[in-house]
């Protein structure tokens, strides 16, 4: 229990920061009132879905960034089992940021199928922020970690699907869900592979 709640504070950066203020300020930039599922998918597929990028590329690199400056257990850990520890809360936490502005919304009387909506956009985020992720693990590289699933944000955004067809990550903004299926087989994939990567060091 100590280990997750010195985790915890350790995840506390400006990354999850700001990804909680763009939480907060989603009712703010948006009419939430009655809004129908058209327009709430906009809003989760081209605002929300940006939170992945935001909590995931800086994880495998904390340490080498200088985050961790305490020493909780004077025996050696597996590095792999606290990266993984770290994923799976950034996980939880995504899920529970995307899913505050989806009650907000059901609050707000909105008309839209709720558990959809808040799955979908969060696979949404989950690929971007893992593929964020695969690019911090491969390339050690923070910037590029960021600039290639924001571009290739832009790219889906833009192409609407046109290339990438069963595997748009955008999917609710053309009213379906079954492509998030695939997604979701990606994201799973991705976790792994970046968990499989990971130097199993001791610390």
């Amino acid at each position: 229990m100590a280990l997750v709640k010195y985790n915890l504070k350790l995840l506390v950066n400006l990354n999850v920061v700001t990804a909680f203020v763009l939480i907060l300020f989603a009712p703010l930039l948006f009419s939430f009132e009655l809004i129908p599922k058209e327009d709430l998918a906009k809003v989760g597929e081209l605002y929300l879905s940006l939170i992945g990028i935001l909590l995931f590329p800086f994880l495998p690199m904390m340490e080498e960034r200088g985050a961790c400056k305490e020493v909780v257990y004077v025996k050696k850990l597996n590095h792999r089992w606290i990266y993984s520890l770290r994923v799976f809360m950034i996980i939880v936490l995504s899920f529970l940021l995307i899913l505050s502005v989806i009650l907000f919304a059901e609050f707000q009387g909105g008309d839209f199928p709720f558990w959809s909506m808040a799955f979908g956009v969060w696979i949404s985020a989950l690929f971007f922020g893992m593929l964020g992720l695969t690019v911090a693990n491969l390339t050690c590289n923070l910037t590029a970690a960021y600039l290639i699933p924001f571009a290739y944000f832009v790219f889906e955004f833009m192409t609407k699907g046109k290339y990438t067809k069963d595997f748009f990550v955008l999917s609710l903004l053309k009213d379906s869900f079954t492509e998030k299926y695939w997604i979701l087989l990606l994201v799973v994939i991705m976790v792994i592979f970046n968990l499989m990567i990971k130097e199993p060091s001791k610390f």
